[in-house]
């Protein structure tokens, strides 16, 4: 190993474990290529968090992550450089704060304007370029993709799968990136990421249609003015569009504010690895 790959590993405590293969995932290179081809514009295809919510993209052998953000700042801490001399950003809109010598920057408006939070981020001295796009609503505020090496990265608390909320920078951090911040979806929009339909937060939490006959579905859809597209899943995991559900719903991925996918199988999987991500979607239903 390398001296800047030692380096690299000592800034970034991420294991290598927790993020084996993701950099050559086909998630995270269509979405870093779709990134790179335009004046970033944001990524072109849609991804479920629950296979890869964030993309990391390796920079050495030591595969420091390149992990997400969307920040909102407030606190006491001054701003250490503004580099520019237009009007003041509201910094209102990105807290930071500074402990044992880290920036640590966290979103409280996941709403605001993208050129807002680059501004807000620059008038800091972070050289950061934030980007926003359409998500499922458990994922507002969360990042979503990020060419911005960290130290740390911080989570939301009782998220199902991984929703990053912020970043801590090392107080000496003069590198540059770009990160996409989760914003509210307007009533048209399709999401360009998304958790699951059944959890916390999201059109399908606590509706009682996990693990039920598909032919029970229908009235429950109505009345959250939801259009579904159905998939019957053999065991193996291959579907095949389905035109009348049939057999028990045990998945669901948002597409719009009024579209959902859902997954049925012939049978509710029995493994302790499927009742476990039930209970997780039905955390705080009755």
């Amino acid at each position: 190993m390398n001296d800047l790959d030692s380096r690299l590993r000592a800034c970034n405590p991420v294991r290598a474990e927790d993020v084996a293969d993701t950099a050559d995932s086909t998630v995270a290179a269509t979405l870093l290529q779709h990134v790179l081809e335009q004046p970033f514009a944001g990524p072109a295809r849609r991804w479920s968090t629950r296979h890869w919510l964030w993309a990391l993209t390796g920079v050495t052998a030591a595969a420091a992550a390149a992990v997400l953000v969307a920040v909102v700042l407030q606190g006491p801490s001054a701003p250490r450089v503004t580099t520019n001399h237009h009007p003041a950003p509201d910094m209102h809109l990105v807290n930071f704060t500074v402990r044992h010598g880290d920036i640590i920057a966290r979103i409280t408006d996941p709403d605001a304007a993208a050129s807002q939070l680059t501004a807000v981020f620059r008038a800091y001295g972070l050289n950061v370029a934030v980007n926003a796009v359409p998500v499922s609503p458990s994922l507002v505020g969360t990042i979503v993709f990020s060419q911005v090496s960290a130290v740390r990265t911080l989570w939301k608390p009782g998220c199902t799968g991984s929703c990053p909320v912020g970043l801590v920078f090392p107080a000496n951090f003069t590198s540059s990136g770009q990160i996409v911040v989760g914003r509210a979806a307007k009533p048209s929009e399709k999401y360009e990421s998304m958790s699951d339909s059944f959890a916390p937060g999201e059109a399908l939490h606590c509706s009682g249609l996990l693990g039920q006959p598909a032919s029970t579905a229908a009235p429950v859809l109505r009345k959250l003015g939801l259009h579904a597209s159905w998939w019957a899943l053999a065991p193996n995991g291959t579907g095949h569009r389905q035109r009348t559900p049939a057999g028990y719903i045990t998945d669901g991925t948002p597409i719009s504010a009024t579209q959902v996918s859902l997954d049925t199988r012939p049978a509710v999987p029995h493994t302790s690895d499927y009742r476990s991500w039930v209970s997780q979607l039905n955390r705080g239903c009755r």
